[in-house]
């Protein structure tokens, strides 16, 4: 046992931790979770959402991605934040990169 945890447990949160990646991996650009939350600018006139954009150049290119497809389906983009920076590797090189942003967007009227 270690730190009150039976020897062990931490191999099976990375197993599991490993698998969730590979699941987002596998998610080309688009949202991938939705969460309501109240806006940052005018908190009650507008909600977030959280997306996943992928790159296989740039880091740049994945948040631009992300917030093309919000562009797509939602209206009134006022504003996102960066929430996660991941990327895969291949070969010993990078693969591609993951941002997790969260993107606001005002209620229309």
């Amino acid at each position: 046992m270690q730190g009150g945890r039976p020897a062990g447990s931490n191999g099976r949160r990375s197993q599991l931790l490993a698998r969730r990646a590979r699941k987002d991996r596998a998610h080309r650009p688009g949202i991938v979770r939705h969460r309501h939350s109240r806006s940052k600018r005018g908190a009650e006139n507008g909600a977030a959402s959280e997306l996943v954009g992928t790159s296989k150049e740039l880091v740049g290119n994945a948040i631009g991605t992300a917030i093309a497809t919000a562009h797509g389906t939602l209206r009134n983009l006022d504003w996102f934040e960066v929430v996660n920076i991941r990327g895969g590797i291949a070969n010993g090189e990078v693969a591609d990169f993951l941002v997790t942003i969260k993107i606001g967007f005002r209620y229309e009227k």
